[in-house]
């Protein structure tokens, strides 16, 4: 007898002569029972998975099931990995992860796929009417990475599943090259400026105030801005952060989505370069401090202290609240 959860599971997978449908989706529930299980500590029981399959959609069930084994290699197994090649495993899982995810929801498609879609041969064809050739297939392009790409894929779950805290974590992590006003931040430069707005930039400030501000270089978060308090080069988010506008949280995830998909995934994928995270605490070890990664990405020198095990029980959380919200939106 089909218990409920297999209901619109694998719709084509029938019966054969050596197993039966429903004994197959037993041993795949068996075996995500276990891959899932550093994930689900609350489920402490086959009878419990089953019910909590019960309210996903039939979609997310079998995502559930077909990532178990990626899921258990991630969060389980990456230890017996050689250690120079761990940081790439769980950078291209969790990217590759995302866009399973994303794909359930339209949010990624590949662009061979994309570019065979009757749609999108009208597109182009509209583009063509007002572009050279190569005008429109750039725009094309654009147009794709800008919906369907893996960096939007990335950065969209980012934005949908990372909770305020990680999001603000994650952004802090990438630190680009810039000059910056130290120790002064929106209270004092409007005591000094009354006509101060928040969209003034570096150089309208300076401008304004010459010889009473000295520009000091360093390595901060993509979202800097005149605003932020800086001293000694780092920022003090709970002093002065633009992070609180969506706006600029959203754009500034995409930026550093961007740096793990093209500046470590693609990397390692497609010109054999291993990706260097910072140094931190081993599992069930509290850090005391962080090492800090300088390298090269899109012709600008980038500094990050995003170490692995927090970027792990970061996706972590997050990939259980997919599947939690999926539930509700079941229900």
């Amino acid at each position: 007898m089909t218990e409920s959860w297999m209901e619109g599971v694998y719709q084509n997978l029938k019966d054969s002569k050596y197993q039966s449908r429903t004994r197959y989706l037993e041993m795949r529930l068996k075996e995500a029972y276990d891959h899932w299980r550093s994930v689900y500590t609350d489920i402490s029981s086959l009878d419990q998975l089953r019910l909590y399959l019960e309210k996903l959609p039939p979609k997310n069930r079998e995502l559930f099931l077909d990532m178990s084994g990626f899921v258990f290699i991630l969060f389980n197994e990456l230890d017996k990995i050689p250690p120079c090649l761990q940081d790439a495993v769980a950078i291209v899982s969790i990217c590759s992860i995302i866009e399973r995810v994303q794909a359930t929801k339209n949010r990624h498609i590949s662009l061979g796929n994309w570019l065979k879609e009757k749609k999108t041969a009208e597109t182009l064809e509209e583009l063509m009417q007002t572009r050279t050739p190569h005008e429109a297939l750039v725009q094309l392009v654009d147009l794709f990475h800008s919906k369907y790409g893996s960096t939007q894929a990335v950065a969209d779950f980012f934005n949908s599943y990372f909770d305020k805290e990680e999001k603000g974590s994650l952004i802090r992590d990438y630190r680009v090259q810039t000059r910056y006003i130290p120790r002064i931040h929106a209270p004092v430069l409007r005591r000094f400026i009354p006509e101060f707005s928040d969209t003034w930039t570096l150089e309208e400030v300076k401008q304004k105030l010459g010889n009473q501000v000295e520009l000091e270089d360093g390595f901060l978060p993509v979202c800097y801005g005149v605003t932020c308090y800086i001293e000694y080069g780092r920022c003090f988010p709970n002093v002065s952060c633009r992070l609180k506008d969506q706006k600029l949280l959203e754009d500034s995830l995409r930026r550093v989505a961007r740096r793990l998909v093209y500046g470590y995934r693609n990397r390692f994928v497609h010109q054999a370069r291993l990706p260097i995270l910072a140094s931190g605490a081993n599992k069930g070890e509290k850090a005391l401090f962080s090492s800090i990664v300088l390298d090269l990405l899109d012709d600008t020198i980038v500094e990050h202290s995003l170490d692995l095990n927090s970027l792990l029980k970061a996706f972590q959380s997050s990939l259980r609240r997919f599947f939690d919200t999926s539930t509700k939106t079941a229900g």
